[in-house]
């Protein structure tokens, strides 16, 4: 437990609001270690692949500056934490520390609503698709073109490492289905397949093209960027 040096109880609005009227006047400072920072960025972990690193440049390359990754909880999206470029504010949705299976289809369904002239690609495994994939149905409906691209390893990749990791052995974490083609397709929406990282490029592009929904399935299995 964590014991605070001065408690302040108070309304968080007027409470910061006292706090901001109680200090003084000063421009802002920052104390950036560039250098630092850019060390951090450019490196990469034992484990980042030249298939994961082919499937961020492919998402990169094909979206918009203004376009909008929205990441659920699948195992690619742990890496593009950490190096998918961002070239504009507020264009990566990603419910960091929270853990939300099923955040990504919902999200930028609302994201495509909320700016219909950006691009929005959202990013989720297999089985968060299963949480919320009925809402292709919402996107379908509204003819919303939002790319949605589903990593598909027939698992619950993160659980399956982290139970064998933590305690040596693993169960219960494998998927039986669905087709994830053929679902998206029984809601209307256009279905492709990219199985490698050169494939994902012109799916995207021809995806983004459409006007309206499209998923495109990447049938790879990623370890995550953590240890344990």
């Amino acid at each position: 437990m964590h014991v605070p040096a001065l408690g302040i109880v108070g309304d968080a609005r007027d409470g910061l609001a006292g706090l901001l009227a109680a200090l003084p006047a000063a421009a802002p400072a920052a104390r950036w270690d560039w250098a630092a920072l850019r060390r951090a960025r450019d490196a990469r972990h034992p484990r980042y692949t030249t298939v994961i690193d082919g499937l961020l440049r492919a998402l990169r390359e094909a979206v918009p500056a203004n376009g909008i990754f929205v990441g659920d909880q699948t195992c690619l999206n742990y890496w593009m934490e950490w190096h998918l470029p961002i070239l504009a504010p507020r264009t990566f949705l990603y419910p960091i520390g929270s853990a939300t299976l099923g955040y990504g289809v919902p999200a930028a369904i609302g994201a495509k609503v909320a700016q219909p002239d950006c691009p929005v690609v959202v990013v989720v495994g297999d089985g968060g698709l299963l949480f919320t994939g009925a809402e292709l149905a919402t996107a379908a409906k509204y003819r919303l073109p939002v790319v949605f691209v589903v990593m598909n390893d027939q698992d619950y990749g993160a659980i399956q490492y982290l139970q064998t990791r933590l305690y040596g052995r693993a169960g219960e974490h494998a998927l039986g289905g669905p087709d994830v083609l053929a679902l998206a397709r029984a809601f209307g929406v256009d279905a492709y397949q990219a199985s490698t990282p050169e494939a994902l490029r012109p799916a995207l592009e021809k995806a983004l093209a459409l006007g309206g929904p499209a998923l495109i399935e990447v049938p790879v299995a990623i370890e995550p960027p953590w240890e344990l």
